[in-house]
């Protein structure tokens, strides 16, 4: 079956995919053919990050699906630990977070709060302002998925950084991988 995976910079790669085909599989194809390393490709499908082990009947991916592919940026992009990381001096960041149709909503954040309160300040914002928000989402920064459960700090998010929100929800692998 023929399936598209699509870019956040809008490029689309083609690729032929077999029914049993594993994730790992089609990152390796992906490498092979675009150069990505496959320790940095995140691979989505309906709003569910793919898991290396399972395969394609797993997901229920058809011919004709789009899968979105996520690839982190270049290990040496990565501030070292030691770095520090740019706030307004009081710990506070000014963040812009993007929704799916563009809109952009100002949240402030303390750089040691956990991703998972954004979601928190979202709700909060959303009821005074009325904007789109997926019933299940989660956040990406710097096309790097984020962990609901670490720190702004942890993900290196600095003053003035814009988070994305992508609808779906993140999965573990499944039992017995």
């Amino acid at each position: 079956m023929d399936v598209i995976f699509e870019i956040s910079n809008g490029i689309q790669i083609p690729m032929e995919v077999g029914s049993f085909d594993t994730v790992l599989e089609m990152k390796e194809r992906i490498q092979n053919l675009q150069g990505f390393p496959i320790s940095r490709q995140t691979l989505v499908f309906n709003g569910q990050v793919m898991s290396d082990e399972s395969d394609t009947q797993f997901y229920n991916v058809f011919d004709g699906s789009r899968i979105q592919l996520i690839i982190e940026p270049e290990p040496t992009a990565i501030l070292p630990p030691a770095a520090p990381v740019t706030t307004t001096g009081s710990g506070q960041l000014d963040l812009m977070v993007l929704l799916m149709d563009g809109t952009k909503v100002p949240v402030e954040m303390k750089i040691y709060d956990k991703v998972g309160e954004l979601k928190i300040e979202l709700e909060r914002l959303h009821e005074h302002i009325h904007f789109d928000l997926p019933s299940q989402y989660f956040f990406i920064h710097n096309n790097n998925v984020m962990d609901d459960n670490r720190t702004f700090h942890w993900h290196h998010v600095n003053d003035d950084d814009t988070i994305e929100i992508f609808p779906g929800y993140m999965t573990d692998a499944p039992e017995g991988s």
